[in-house]
């Protein structure tokens, strides 16, 4: 069993409290995150994508442009809010595995960028002294 997993059963986060963290730790790029902090964290945020995108699309194909327009508004405010608490739980788990903070360019490659920054983010926490 990985250490990641222990913290979490012993804290005994719900993955709403790890979601609710990414946002109260929006300006901390200076902590660490776990590989359990981010996944619950991450995992929540894209569902909340997920549901937004869905309705949106719904919406509009059932040619209830307004309501599309409402829903895809209500998105866009979404992800622009919810950017810089996503890079800076990045950057904090990206410090937990020994990485620079400058990795999250690897955003901008498309692909091959999203999968070695994804390889980063998911590995094994690095002890330090």
């Amino acid at each position: 069993m990985s250490q990641d997993v222990r913290e979490y059963k012993v804290s005994g986060d719900h993955p709403f409290s790890l979601y609710q963290l990414m946002w109260t730790k929006s300006f901390d790029f200076e902590s660490k995150s776990n590989r359990v902090e981010f996944a619950w964290a991450m995992l929540v945020h894209f569902v909340i994508f997920a549901v937004f995108i869905t309705f949106s699309h719904i919406e509009m194909t059932m040619g209830i442009t307004e309501l599309g327009i409402i829903g895809s508004s209500i998105f866009v405010v979404y992800f622009i809010f919810s950017y810089v608490p996503s890079i800076s739980l990045m950057r904090r788990r990206l410090r937990d595995v020994g990485r620079s903070g400058a990795n999250l360019w690897l955003l901008w490659l498309p692909f091959a960028g999203w999968v070695a920054l994804a390889v980063l983010l998911f590995s094994k926490s690095v002890e330090t002294e």
